[in-house]
C-alpha cells in the first residue's frame, strides 16, 4: 500500500480494518478518490512492473541462497530499489 502512495489503507488490527471499510462505504466520494490513485500508480509503481517485479524478487532469492551457503540464520531482507 506504501508502494501504491495508498498508506492510509494499510491497518493494524481487525477492529480498524472493520472501521476503514465503514468509513470508505460511507464516503463514496472518498472510495472514488482512492481509485483513481490506484490507477496513477499502475503506471509508475513497479508493483505494476513484471520484468522489474521479477528482477527484484530474484535478487531477494540469491541473497537468501547465499545466506544458506554461508549459513547466516534468517533474517529481513532488505531489496531497497524495487520500488524506486
Amino acid at each position: 500500500l506504501n508502494a501504491l502512495d495508498l498508506p492510509e489503507l494499510i491497518t493494524v488490527s481487525q477492529a480498524e480494518y472493520e472501521q476503514r471499510a465503514i468509513s470508505l462505504a460511507s464516503e463514496p466520494s472518498l472510495l472514488v478518490e482512492l481509485r483513481e490513485r490506484l490507477k496513477r500508480s499502475r503506471l509508475t509503481s513497479a508493483l505494476f512492473n513484471g520484468k522489474v517485479f521479477a528482477k527484484h524478487v530474484e535478487l531477494a532469492y540469491v541473497e537468501m541462497h547465499r545466506r544458506r551457503v554461508e549459513r547466516i540464520k534468517p533474517y529481513d531482507i532488505d531489496v531497497p530499489t524495487l520500488f524506486d
